[in-house]
């Protein structure tokens, strides 16, 4: 169930980003995934927000000092992902967090390019025999 704070992050989240596109937070693993026009582009865990980072926008992040969103896996091994945790001073500022927003979302869709096209599994036209 999401917080009061969660609840009102993300209705401030909702005003500053209007002018980008259609935003949705879904719940998600315990926080929520944050998008724009169906695409994610950023997480809400424990009250911070992460922005997707990619080749293209992980300087900005490294300057400012910012860190991954990590988690600990159910065999015990330290996860650490491409989201990374969002400047307060980028957060405050709606002018600055859209442009924030906008290399997250730019690095969203290069991820998405990346990814290798799905295997798909073709069924053999022949029958097999039932009796072997």
């Amino acid at each position: 169930m999401a917080s009061a704070a969660d609840k009102a992050l993300i209705a401030a989240l909702g005003n500053k980003l209007t002018s980008l596109g259609p935003f949705l937070a879904r719940p998600m693993f315990g926080g929520y995934g944050l998008y724009i026009d169906g695409l994610i582009f950023g997480l809400l865990a424990s009250g911070q927000v992460y922005l997707k980072v990619g080749e293209s926008n992980r300087s900005a992040f490294e300057t400012a000092g910012s860190v991954p969103f990590s988690f600990e896996s159910t065999r015990g091994e330290t996860t650490i992902t491409s989201y990374w945790r969002c400047p307060d001073d980028v957060l405050a500022d709606a002018r600055k967090l859209r442009a924030w927003v906008n290399g997250a979302l730019i690095a969203s869709r290069n991820a998405r390019q990346k990814k290798p096209a799905r295997k798909t599994t073709r069924k053999s036209s022949r029958q097999r025999n039932p009796f072997l």
